[in-house]
Formats: structure tokens, sequence, C-alpha cells
């Protein structure tokens, strides 16, 4: 799952980075999957995904549905946002990309299934990121 989306744009991670995680991860045999929860996020889905072999949009979904959607998922990587802190929360691998802010603030720090990168002002790069993805995936 990559959650793209938050309620700051200077928290997002760049379109292109996205594209370059989600090549590297469909390299590897992931479907990567771009929820969205607006029409705006969806459309930026959409852009994401026509770069990304056998990517995958999904249909809206609530956020009770959120649950089971993370359950499933083998690895989550978004941004600061709700859905991301909830899959860290539920013990799934996660990384948590922080872009424009304090990644002390709301970092996961309770267990091995979380890798945290960036900082305000400082968005970590797409190495490092897969560096982070792969890492949880090993």
């Amino acid at each position: 799952l990559c959650f793209h989306s938050t309620a700051r744009e200077a928290k997002r991670w760049s379109n292109e980075s996205w594209v370059a995680l989600g090549k590297e991860l469909s390299d590897r045999g992931y479907q990567v999957v771009l929820p969205w929860g607006n029409v705006a996020e969806k459309a930026v889905s959409k852009e994401i995904a026509k770069n990304i072999p056998n990517a995958l949009v999904p249909p809206a979904f609530s956020i009770e549905d959120a649950f089971s959607v993370i359950a499933g998922a083998s690895l989550t990587v978004g941004v600061d946002t709700g859905l991301t802190h909830l899959a860290a929360v539920l013990g799934k691998p996660t990384v948590e990309i922080y872009c424009d802010s304090p990644r002390w603030k709301t970092e996961g720090y309770w267990t091995s299934n979380i890798r945290n990168v960036g900082d305000t002002q400082s968005p970590p790069s797409v190495a490092e990121v897969i560096a982070a993805s792969l890492s949880l995936l090993a």
C-alpha cells in the first residue's frame, strides 16, 4: 500500500519518487496499491499508477474498511498521515515518510516493523525509501 496523500501539500513526497519506488517494488513482484480519499487524491493515484506496471487504484473505502485493507498488505509506505500511522499501530511492516513535519512528534518507534525516513524540510531520497522498504520485506 502506498499512502501518498496527506492533509498538507508540503508533507507530500513527489509523484516521481512514488513512481520510482513503485517500479522497484513491481520489479520484485509486488502489486502497488494507491488508495485515495477524495477526487483530487484519486487523480494523483491514477497519475502515479499509470507509470507503474500492474499498479492498482482501488475503489473508495471507508475508514472501517481500511483496517482489513491494511491487514492484507505485505508492506505499507506512506507520508505522515493517519492511515500510515494506523498501519504502524497494527504492527504491519511500515515505512513512514516525513517531508515537512517533525519526525520525532509522530514516528513509530515501538517495533522493528517500522522505518522512519526524512524529517522537516528534508524529504528522504528514493534510495532511502527503497532501502527501508526492502529491509522490511526481507
